[in-house]
């Protein structure tokens, strides 16, 4: 029960951050070198049962929704956004662009 509501708790956090972060999302998947970072998360993610989507580099609410529940499983801050605490975790080195 109590990991439900755990889950339940994350996903209405995760709804507000999902909004929060469109703009970000947006803007990291408007280049080439973004959508490659983006594919090898979904990948990653997929691998460890987070993400059922496509592995296409396209940051959607399936992606955002991944990366929030991989960021509650893994105790970092529940933003639901791509950043370098979530790939360092995945073992994949973000690169110069993306800030902490």
């Amino acid at each position: 029960m109590a990991r439900h509501v755990k889950y339940l708790a994350a996903m209405v956090l995760f709804a507000w951050a999902f909004e929060l972060s469109a703009c970000l999302f947006e803007t990291a998947t408007a280049c080439p070198l973004a959508e490659e970072v983006v594919g090898k998360l979904q990948q990653a993610l997929a691998e460890r049962n987070y993400y059922q989507g496509t592995i296409d580099g396209v940051v959607g609410e399936k992606t955002a929704e991944a990366i929030f529940l991989f960021q509650l499983d893994c105790e970092l801050p529940l933003t639901g956004s791509l950043n370098s605490q979530v790939l360092q975790r995945l073992d994949i080195r973000p690169p110069s662009w993306l800030s902490e």
